[in-house]
């Protein structure tokens, strides 16, 4: 990864963490939300791209707020699929 492509995310992380009710412990990569989750970490690529899991892509990385993977958990939980509708 370029130094350019590191200080994009680092702005646009700086931004997620202060323009809204996100702090930076809430954001994960998806290796934390992998642990988190118990599942292994291509499982949370996987469900990213097909656009099972909330995420947000900040150019090649993807990011999870754990309050919008709680939600999409309760989702899950509520619908009795296992599937967020």
């Amino acid at each position: 990864m370029s130094i350019l492509d590191d200080r994009l995310t680092t702005s646009v992380l700086a931004e997620l963490t202060t323009s809204s009710t996100t702090t930076a412990s809430e954001i994960m990569r998806a290796d934390e939300l992998a642990r988190f989750l118990g599942v292994n970490r291509k499982t949370v690529y996987e469900y990213a791209t097909r656009g099972v899991i909330p995420h947000q892509r900040l150019g090649r990385r993807i990011v999870f707020a754990r309050s919008a993977v709680m939600a999409w958990l309760g989702a899950c939980k509520a619908s009795g699929t296992g599937k967020a509708e």
